[in-house]
């Protein structure tokens, strides 16, 4: 165990468990770092994930923006640029509040993955030892879930082009979490082996961040066995078919989940993994690259439109500071020939 105070972030694409597992570790005893955000049908059993971070977190992305699923390969390169030295000092205080006492904290955001520099730093600013656990969900399932929860008929993006962004910012997102977090203690664990055997996975996961909680023995029951639905899983889904570039992007986020999995249940070595991690997010950055340039006569359209909607905008607004100084001039001609007929009679 640490010797001093640990933070244990708790990250992961959204809808892949991070929920579940900081509720797991809210049940073995662990402080998970609050105000929590409320229930809803989305996640019936509760999100524990702080508001406070939620807030803090899209004030900073929001600068941007940068999105909570951002696409871009060096999404988070741009966030860290949105960071100011308030921004860290409000970080310092509320870490600082939720370490008071305890020696670990855990926090529970998947927007953590944009700022993990800044993560990183204040926690040394703290002496606070970092560790991460990241979530692990196949992503036809993310997917799918997203898609029930946050896609709205008659989006911008129809329902191919949604699982599209969505799918590239899955696999964007895991393999920035995945690079972002080398070189500290760390954790990987597979959404479906918490639901299954949480003992097992929770417990190998603490193992790897060298985080000391009371773990039950199987066949003693625990709150957790009641928290824990497997039912709650509803997501399978299926990949839609007849989309050569979607299928381009489920080979890459099936090879980002095959590389992850095996860290989370130590198959294979470590080494092999990561390399894995690296030829995909080249590739993925490549073909990302290859998107802006097919999509850059309507990048310099869409711009082009925003410039002239500016102009406009000025246009217009300068014509009604003239129009008011008009109207005042004359109001004020009108109030003196008033006056002076006033004077004459």
């Amino acid at each position: 165990m640490f010797d001093t105070k640990t933070l244990l972030l708790v990250v992961g694409p959204g809808r892949s468990g991070t929920s579940t597992l900081a509720g797991t570790l809210s049940k073995l005893g662990a402080h998970v770092a609050g105000p929590h955000l409320n229930a809803n049908e989305t996640n019936p059993m509760g999100f524990f994930e702080s508001s406070w971070s939620v807030n803090f977190h899209n004030d900073v992305l929001g600068r941007g923006p940068v999105a909570l699923a951002d696409a871009r390969p060096e999404a988070a390169r741009l966030a860290e640029r949105l960071v100011t030295a308030a921004d860290r000092a409000a970080l310092r205080t509320y870490l600082t509040e939720q370490a008071a006492g305890r020696g670990l904290v855990v926090l529970k955001d998947p927007r953590i993955v944009w700022l993990l520099s800044t993560f990183r730093s204040v926690a040394a600013d703290l002496r606070m030892n970092l560790a991460a656990a990241v979530m692990l969900r196949r992503p036809v399932e993310v997917i799918a879930s997203r898609l029930d929860y946050y896609h709205k008929p008659g989006a911008e993006l129809a329902e191919l082009g949604y699982q599209a962004r969505d799918l590239a910012g899955w696999i964007n997102q895991l393999t920035t979490c995945e690079v972002q977090t080398r070189g500290m203690p760390r954790a990987f664990l597979s959404y479906d082996e918490v639901l299954t055997d949480w003992r097992t996975a929770v417990g190998r996961a603490l193992d790897d961040v060298s985080v000391q909680l009371p773990v039950p023995e199987p066949g003693a029951h625990h709150a957790v066995d009641d928290f824990i639905d497997p039912g709650l899983n509803r997501h399978r889904g299926r990949w839609p078919e007849g989309s050569a570039i979607l299928d381009e992007l489920r080979a890459l986020a099936e090879r980002t989940f095959d590389a992850c999995d095996a860290l989370a249940r130590h198959t294979g070595a470590a080494a092999d993994a990561t390399a894995q991690l690296d030829e995909v997010r080249d590739r993925y950055a490549f073909a990302y690259g290859l998107d802006r340039a097919i999509t850059h006569d309507a990048a310099v359209a869409r711009a082009a439109r925003e410039r002239r909607k500016g102009q406009h905008t000025s246009v217009a607004g300068r014509a009604r500071t003239t129009a008011a100084r008009v109207g005042a001039g004359v109001a004020r001609r009108v109030g003196r020939i008033s006056r002076d007929r006033r004077a004459r009679t």
